[in-house]
Parts: C-alpha cells; structure tokens; sequence
C-alpha cells in the first residue's frame, strides 16, 4: 500500500546508503587482513622481516584510523597488532604479560592473531639460528657453576 510517506523512504535510503558504505569499509579491511596475513605467512627469512612488514604495518595504521568511528573494539586490536609488528621490526622482544594486561579486553582474535604471529616469529627464529650444540651447553652450564666465565 503506497502511503507517499517521502520522509521515510528519505531516512530509509539515508541509512541504507550508511550501512553500504559500512559494509564496504570492512570488507575493504578483511581484504587488507588478508594481504597482512599474507605477507606474514611469506617472510622466508630474519633479514626479510622488515621489507616485508613494512607495507603491513602502515596498512594496518590506516585500518586503525578508519575502523575506530564503527568498531572501537576493532581498534584497539589494531593498535596492539601495531605494535608487536613495530616491536618486530625494532628488534625488542614482546613479553608475554606486556600489551594485554594494560586493560584491554582480551577476545579470541586478539590471541589467535598473537599466537599466530608468535608461532611465525618462533619458527623463522629456529630456521635461522641454529640451536647450541650440546658440548657447549654442558661446558656453559659447567663454567657457570663453577663461577667461571668463558
């Protein structure tokens, strides 16, 4: 039944037009989660880690900045997905108690991105590095009880 209310088909449009433009913004971020987890997934060597995450940290700086007028939540995930990448990149270590226990909430994402990127850097790490061999461990361990230093 047509009622020729204009007003309404008006504010109708108007939020339909906004929920549009929403659902486009974030599935312009997923395709740009997905080229970060991409490029993760792609870092063959340490030396390749910040000619790789370069790009991916400034992709997920203008995500933050754009996602946080409809998904605060979103965020404050990508300001800590920032800053372990930044960490990454300067080298310094992030401790296990270091970015979740400063009051943000913790949500599954936010771990399994977290492991994620732990298990990347873990397994790059042993690729690169090799392990000590075990004469030397015992040799360390027999200086250092004896208050020697090598």
């Amino acid at each position: 039944q047509k009622t020729h209310n204009n007003g309404y088909a008006k504010a109708y449009a108007s939020e339909l037009a906004q929920v549009r433009k929403m659902k486009n913004m974030v599935s312009g971020a997923k395709l740009s989660m997905e080229q970060v987890q991409l490029r993760l997934s792609t870092v063959s060597e340490l030396g390749d880690v910040v000619v790789t995450l370069s790009p991916a940290m400034s992709l997920i700086k203008g995500l933050s900045s754009s996602l946080s007028g409809i998904m605060p939540e979103a965020n404050a995930s990508m300001q800590d997905l920032s800053s372990i990448l930044g960490d990454v990149l300067t080298g310094s270590s992030v401790s296990d108690n270091g970015l979740l226990d400063n009051g943000i909430s913790e949500n599954s994402d936010t771990l399994a991105i977290l492991e994620e990127a732990h298990s990347v850097i873990e397994g790059q790490t042993k690729v690169s590095i090799p392990e000590v061999p075990d004469s030397l461990k015992h040799d360390i361990i027999q200086n250092r009880s004896q208050g020697t230093l090598i």
